[in-house]
């Protein structure tokens, strides 16, 4: 779809629909009428090792987005960049999407997922008894 706005919400990606499979547009060609949306899945699937490839787009607020307008999408995504040991940053945490998911992590649990704990040891004095 060529960036004709309606009532149709594909957010986060460009799919080509031509041929056959084009789109039904309004005579005015400004609003969609219909589109095949399994075919519109399938195309998206096809593209995921493409975008998991190029990781610097793949990022945590972006899916979370997308997964709000194609959650299936959004899983075989996360799924796939799990499977090929994709890691992004996080408050400067850099965590294994594997490990963290679409989880929005609390910045008190990233050492917990990342295995790294930037801030020295707090002690309270307890461990100081007479």
């Amino acid at each position: 779809m060529d960036g004709i706005s309606g009532h149709t919400t594909l957010f986060g990606r460009t799919v080509d629909l031509h041929g056959t499979e084009e789109v039904t547009l309004s005579i005015d060609r400004k609003e969609i009428l219909h589109y095949d949306r399994e075919l519109l899945h399938q195309r998206s699937l096809v593209a995921i090792d493409d975008l998991v490839d190029r990781a610097c787009f793949l990022l945590p607020d972006w899916l979370r987005r997308l997964q709000e307008h194609d959650a299936r999408l959004t899983e075989a995504i996360v799924i796939r960049a799990a499977e090929k040991q994709i890691t992004w940053q996080v408050h400067g945490w850099t965590i294994d999407v594997g490990k963290a998911g679409l989880f929005p992590p609390d910045q008190l649990l990233l050492p917990a997922v990342s295995g790294t704990f930037p801030w020295p040891p707090v002690h309270s004095g307890l461990d100081q008894v007479p």
